[in-house]
């Protein structure tokens, strides 16, 4: 949570300039005949028993195969029973494969083997019943492993130990996966090591040293055995090659985001990939890939899925999880869309469909009754090469001015909701909240509404938000939220040569920063006047260049430089109570001020909304879009967790004071008896939520939230009505130009000139 990675990610969410557009209208006109079939679900419910946990769900022809695991707490024993289902019948009752493993042997993997056959691989423990003290390290020394092959009756064909293999990785001998050619010969992997290859008699015949991280291995079509894994070039298919006992070459043209997918055999060739949101049959002779279906349009969350499979009658079978972790089965059958009820179709324009909003999608859809969301994620076409990205912006742009923008636009990552507002492009939402029978104004966070009403208008509403801002000790910075760029130089200009202003500060971060939430004093969109050969920004220039030319990523320091004052400020992402502890800690413990990045609008800190969509002007479907806002402004929706694990706050009031209610809920570690144990002190013992440790070998354990940090978060959210909105290609400009004034090779005054210059003619270009 605070790593370098997700500070530059956060930070630079909504870099690109104008915003996400989708098909259109024409195109949601057209969608009912363009697309003559879609996939309909129907989900299948295995025999349920309390304490059950399902395993290894895999399918071979049109049967599926499956192993549970049971634990019976009366007897403190667990097992594992085999199953298989015959998909051809409706209400087929599961067969059980008679596999009798000892208490003491445990599931490692299964998979089909033909024939109503099983491959498994048990390992088998030392017993520890009875032990006062288990030394486990030396107890996995003594594990044993074995391959087994069982017929559909029970009887073994085969049964090898190959612990003895699997020890060629002493740290890791861990199966993640086993699958089996059209030989019989058996493919075992730790993922991160070895691949051991077994003959059709389960006799050891070869091993692969791997030099990469693998995410799935599995069949092709053609019965030979291909591996996903991280090389050199990205996510790569590489084929296992029994001559050779490696790999052949890299295939190319893969898929995007299928760097954790199962892999199965094609439709009539090749090998199943699943993208997340499209399901791609890929062909290993060709090294084309075609889509099979796109998982939202089916109204199921690609992300989820764990599994896929085309069983022989051309139905899809996949195994997904949901937020809990229990499994969901489902056969998907190609149905023509001339025999489902027709919806009206409202395109949402994305950059990327995350796990959420895919949820969110698939919920509307299945609940709506006269609309249905289609989605348009540009990402997915987006080319290769260095202006890949902006290319794809580009695109969107384009859309947008002619007239062929979505329904619902998604906020975020190439979206700019000033510049859609000032083009004209987003509609006001006031009168729709106005008029909901579902939320009202006073349900929702004031500071939410304020911070996305432009000129008056009500632009969007997200369904959860984080503050990003910056956080410095008040005995420095003051305990007043918010300063300008003046009193920042000002206080900087008092304290010792030596200090430094932000971790990772260079002047070019710096000038950024100084820019990034300081636009509009330096730009006037209304009138398209700029404002860069002016005293004020080469006082900005100047104060960049005090700061160093390179960062120092040494953090080893870290905590002590905050708490001395020789680190000024740190960045902050709130997205909950435990991050206000965080951000207390590495600060000692002493009071700190959220005072926000510099700015001339009062406090600078900045909002980021979740799930944020505008509707189109042009669209003609508005009410329908407003719908779908306003599902995911419901009860039921703003507590779809309510262990509140989900990223960020709550928009509705009601759920943000049920989510700080339960941080501030102690929970304890108990006795035998239930009763809270206590400590050398004798206070109860509180169990800590979640601990973090830093460079310095200094550690933090989350406990529950007091009411002062609780108040000292409401109040930062309460006085945070900022959002980011910027054009990264004005950014770009000034970064690119200052360049030559941070090398001593032009003055400011030139450089200054020069930036006026050019943002001038792009403003006036895209106005």
């Amino acid at each position: 949570m605070k790593n370098l990675k997700k500070w530059i990610a956060l930070l630079t969410a909504g870099v690109l300039c104008l915003g996400m557009a989708g098909c259109g209208n024409k195109e949601a006109e057209s969608s009912s005949t363009a697309e003559s079939f879609i996939y309909v679900p129907e989900y299948i419910k295995l025999p349920s028993e309390e304490d059950v946990s399902y395993y290894d769900v895999v399918t071979e022809g049109l049967n599926l195969y499956y192993s549970y695991y049971k634990y019976d707490e009366a007897v403190q024993e667990g097992s594992n029973k085999f199953y298989s289902l015959d998909l051809s019948v409706k209400d087929a009752v599961p067969v059980e494969i008679p596999v009798k493993l000892t208490k003491n042997q445990n599931l490692q993997k299964m998979y089909p083997a033909g024939e109503g056959s099983l491959y498994i691989l048990i390992s088998e423990s030392p017993d520890t019943t009875g032990m006062e003290s288990v030394d486990w390290e030396e107890i996995n020394k003594q594990t044993v492993y074995t391959a087994l092959k069982i017929a559909a009756d029970g009887t073994v064909l085969y049964s090898n130990d190959i612990t003895e293999i699997l020890r060629m990785d002493a740290d890791n001998s861990y199966v993640q996966y086993m699958t089996a050619d059209k030989e019989g010969r058996l493919y075992i992997s730790n993922g991160n090591s070895y691949i051991w290859v077994l003959d059709k008699e389960g006799k050891h015949l070869f091993d692969i040293k791997l030099d990469n991280w693998m995410s799935g291995m599995g069949p092709s079509k053609e019965g030979g055995i291909y591996v996903i894994q991280n090389g050199n070039t990205g996510n790569e298919l590489v084929k296992i090659d029994v001559e050779k006992k490696g790999f052949d070459s890299p295939l190319s043209n893969l898929p995007e985001n299928v760097y954790n997918s199962a892999v199965s055999p094609g439709v009539e060739k090749g090998v199943l990939l699943n993208g997340s949101s499209v399901l791609y049959n890929y062909d290993t002779t060709t090294q084309q890939n075609e889509e099979v279906l796109n998982w939202l349009d089916n109204d199921i969350v690609g992300d989820s899925i764990s599994y896929v499979s085309m069983l022989a009658d051309g139905r899809v079978f996949l195994q997904s999880r949901d937020d809990e972790g229990e499994s969901e089965l489902a056969l998907l059958t190609k149905t023509s869309s001339a025999d489902i009820k027709e919806k009206q179709v409202l395109t949402l324009g994305t950059f990327s469909t995350n796990q959420e909003l895919s949820k969110a999608i698939v919920n509307f859809n299945k609940t709506n009754d006269i609309y249905r969301i289609k989605v348009k994620d540009y990402s997915e076409s987006m080319g290769e090469g260095e202006n890949a990205t902006q290319d794809a912006v580009t695109k969107m742009n384009n859309e947008i001015i002619t007239g062929t923008a979505p329904d619902l636009i998604s906020i975020g990552y190439g979206t700019n909701l000033q510049q859609l507002l000032s083009k004209g492009v987003i509609e006001d939402l006031g009168p729709f909240l106005d008029k909901s029978t579902v939320v009202n104004r006073k349900d929702l966070v004031d500071s939410v509404l304020k911070a996305y009403t432009m000129e008056d208008k009500l632009v969007s509403i997200p369904s959860s938000f984080t503050i990003n801002t910056v956080t410095g000790m008040s005995s420095i910075v003051g305990d007043k939220m918010g300063w300008t760029l003046d009193e920042l130089m000002a206080l900087v200009a008092s304290m010792p040569e030596d200090t430094q202003v932000l971790e990772f500060g260079t002047k070019a971060s710096i000038l950024y920063y100084s820019i990034l939430y300081n636009e509009a004093q330096f730009i006037d969109h209304k009138t398209g006047v700029c404002k860069f050969n002016t005293e004020e920004f080469l006082k900005v220039l100047e104060f960049a260049n005090t700061m160093p030319k390179e960062a120092d990523y040494d953090r080893t320091n870290y905590l002590e430089q905050l708490r001395t004052g020789k680190l000024l400020l740190k960045t902050d992402y709130m997205a909950g109570p435990q991050d206000y502890q965080v951000a207390q800690f590495e600060f000692g413990g002493q009071n700190i001020t959220f005072i926000g990045y510099p700015s001339n609008q009062g406090n600078g800190s900045i909002m980021f909304g979740t799930n944020t969509f505008a509707i189109s002007s042009k669209s003609k479907y508005k009410d329908g879009a407003w719908s779908f806002i306003e599902s995911l402004l419901t009860e039921d929706y703003q507590r779809k967790d309510e262990k509140w694990n989900y990223y960020g706050f709550p928009s509705l009031k009601s759920a943000l004071d049920d989510m700080n209610a339960k941080f501030m809920k102690a929970e304890y570690v108990l006795d035998e008896n239930g009763e809270p144990m206590k400590d050398e002190s004798g206070n109860s013992m509180e169990m800590s939520s979640t601990s973090m440790s830093w460079e310095n070998g200094e550690s933090l354990e989350i406990h529950a939230a007091t009411q002062e940090q609780i108040d000292a978060l409401m109040n930062l959210i309460d006085n945070t009505t900022q959002l980011q909105s910027y054009d990264s290609e004005i950014l770009n400009i000034i970064t690119e130009e200052a360049a030559p004034f941070f090398e001593g090779q032009k003055t400011a005054q030139e450089v200054a000139d020069i930036i006026q210059s050019r943002v001038q003619i792009y403003v006036d270009e895209n106005r």
